[in-house]
C-alpha cells in the first residue's frame, strides 16, 4: 500500500498560526516552593540583588514557609499553568473558527522557571538520599 501522509485539514493550506504563552510559572505542589523560590532569586535576568549567590538563597529559604502557605490556601499550587493552557486553547479554537480554511492553530506554554530543572532534580535527590 502506498504511504500517505497525515493531513490535519485537507482543505488548509501548508501555513498556520502557532501561539506561544509565556509565564513566570510557580510550584505545581507544596514540595517545590522552596526548589521554585531558589531558582526565582538565583535568577538575574529576573532580579538582582547585592550578594545574589548568598542572600537570594537567604530569602528563599525564609520566605518558603509563609509562601507554602499562601499555596495550601489556593489548593497546594499554582494555578498559572492550567490557566495559560485554557487560555491557550481558547484562541487557538477562537482563531479556527474565525479562520476555518487556515491550518489549525497550535499553541505551547513554557515557563520561565520550569520545573523540575536538572538542578531541582538533584536538590529533590540529595535531599531523599
Amino acid at each position: 500500500m502506498p504511504h500517505r501522509p497525515l493531513a490535519v485539514h485537507p482543505a488548509r493550506p501548508a501555513g498556520g498560526t502557532g501561539i506561544v504563552m509565556l509565564n513566570m510559572g510557580g510550584p505545581s505542589n507544596l514540595e517545590e516552593v522552596e526548589d521554585f523560590l531558589l531558582e526565582l532569586f538565583a535568577d538575574r535576568e529576573l532580579l538582582r540583588l547585592p550578594l545574589q549567590d548568598y542572600l537570594g538563597p537567604f530569602i528563599a529559604r525564609r520566605r518558603a514557609p509563609k509562601i507554602r502557605k499562601l499555596y495550601e490556601a489556593i489548593g497546594g499550587g499554582s494555578p498559572i499553568l492550567r490557566w495559560t493552557r485554557l487560555q491557550g486553547e481558547g484562541m487557538c479554537s477562537r482563531l479556527d473558527q474565525l479562520s476555518p480554511r487556515r491550518r489549525r492553530t497550535a499553541s505551547t506554554w513554557p515557563s520561565a522557571t520550569p520545573a523540575p530543572t536538572p538542578r531541582w532534580r538533584w536538590r529533590r535527590w540529595r535531599r531523599t538520599a
